[in-house]
C-alpha cells in the first residue's frame, strides 16, 4: 500500500502541492482495522506537509484518487463495481499533517466501511 501512495503522490502537482517532493520523511502508517475490525483493509497515512486549505485538500484528494486508479490498472488489481479498488475513504489536514485513509476494496467489510464513511460525510 505504501508503494501505491508514494506512486500516486508523485503524479500530483497542484497549486500549493507538489507530490514529487517526497513528503514521506516521518511517515506514520496505521491499519484502520484496529478500530473497525480485522477484515477492513484500510490504511491511514499521516505526514507533515505544507499548510493546505479545504479547497486544496479536495483537489489533492481528486488527483490522488486518479493516480491510485492508474496505479491499480498498471498492477492489474481487481476492480469492484467498475470503481478503482484503491479509494481514499477519508482525507484531512490538521496540525501541519496531511492525513489520508486509503481503502483496498477487496471484501464486503471494506466496501461497507467506505459506504459508512461516505454517509457520515453527507
Amino acid at each position: 500500500m505504501t508503494d501505491a501512495v508514494k506512486t500516486a503522490l508523485k503524479g500530483v502537482k497542484l497549486s500549493g502541492f507538489d507530490g514529487t517532493n517526497d513528503p514521506f520523511g516521518p511517515l506514520k502508517i496505521v491499519p484502520v482495522s484496529r478500530v473497525w475490525g480485522l477484515n477492513v483493509v484500510v490504511f491511514g497515512f499521516s505526514f507533515y506537509f505544507i499548510e493546505l486549505d479545504k479547497k486544496q485538500v479536495r483537489q489533492v484528494k481528486k488527483e490522488i484518487s486518479y493516480q491510485l486508479s492508474l496505479y491499480a490498472k498498471q498492477k492489474g488489481l481487481v476492480t469492484v463495481n467498475d470503481k478503482s479498488p484503491l479509494v481514499i475513504s477519508d482525507i484531512w489536514f490538521r496540525e501541519g499533517k496531511l492525513n489520508i485513509e486509503i481503502a483496498y476494496l477487496v471484501n464486503q467489510q471494506t466496501i461497507g466501511y467506505v459506504n459508512d464513511i461516505e454517509k457520515l460525510e453527507k
